[in-house]
This record gives structure tokens, C-alpha cells and sequence, in this order.
């Protein structure tokens, strides 16, 4: 399905455009977990083993599970 705007030029973007698009979206993210006071470096993980036990209620997380030597 080709949408009206895929040709539109004012929505061509390169890599730089999508790239300074994320850097606002990661500003802005830290700014929020700076007013809520929310250590990100904690939560991320915290979040990710939660979604992982919601989608995989029975499975190990393979970050986890001992590498073999």
C-alpha cells in the first residue's frame, strides 16, 4: 500500500533527519526521567525482565542462562 505522503518531499528524511528526530525523543525521555526522578539504568533492565517473564512466562531469559565454556 503507497501512501500519498511516501513521495511527498517534505517527508523525505535522511539518516541525519531521523537521527537528530531520536536524539529530541531520547532528550526529551531523560528530562522525564530526571523530573521523576527514575534511575534509567535501572529501570531499563528491570523492564525488559518483566516483559520478557509477561511474553515467555516459562522460559529462562537467555541473558541469564550461563554461557557453556
Amino acid at each position: 500500500m503507497t501512501r500519498a505522503r511516501d513521495h511527498d518531499p517534505k517527508y523525505v528524511g535522511g539518516t541525519n533527519r531521523i537521527a537528530n528526530e531520536l536524539a529530541d525523543i531520547l532528550y526529551c525521555v531523560i528530562r522525564l526521567a530526571e523530573h521523576y526522578e527514575v534511575d534509567l539504568e535501572e529501570a531499563h533492565p528491570s523492564a525488559r525482565s518483566a516483559e520478557w517473564n509477561y511474553l515467555h512466562p516459562r522460559a529462562t531469559p537467555p541473558w541469564t542462562t550461563p554461557k557453556r565454556p
